[in-house]
């Protein structure tokens, strides 16, 4: 991973995490340790995802398939999952997005 800060959180051990972001007909697309594509959705209060995935150092397991399958229809993106404010919140929700260094 490159050393700009782009996305990042603090995790429960005050760690923290860049992500490399993407902007796709105007939303947020984070790229995670896996190089998968998820939109943040800072109004969804959970996160969902196709399969189990790497998020701040954490696994994750898949849920909200159905609804995800709406976003990605409604939307037009080609997303494997939504990272919503549960995981934004991770260590006491410390998020920066980067948008103009979009690394």
């Amino acid at each position: 991973m490159e050393k700009k800060q782009v996305f990042s959180g603090t995790a429960i051990e005050s760690k923290v995490y860049s992500y490399r972001i993407e902007i796709d007909r105007k939303h947020c697309i984070l790229i995670n340790e896996e190089n998968r594509r998820f939109l943040v959705d800072t109004g969804s209060p959970l996160s969902m995802a196709y399969e189990t995935f790497t998020f701040c150092g954490e696994e994750h397991h898949p849920h909200g398939t159905k609804l995800l399958d709406s976003v990605c229809e409604l939307s037009g993106l080609n997303i494997q999952g939504l990272i919503g404010l549960d995981l934004m919140k991770q260590g006491g929700g410390h998020v920066l997005i980067d948008y103009p260094n979009r690394v």
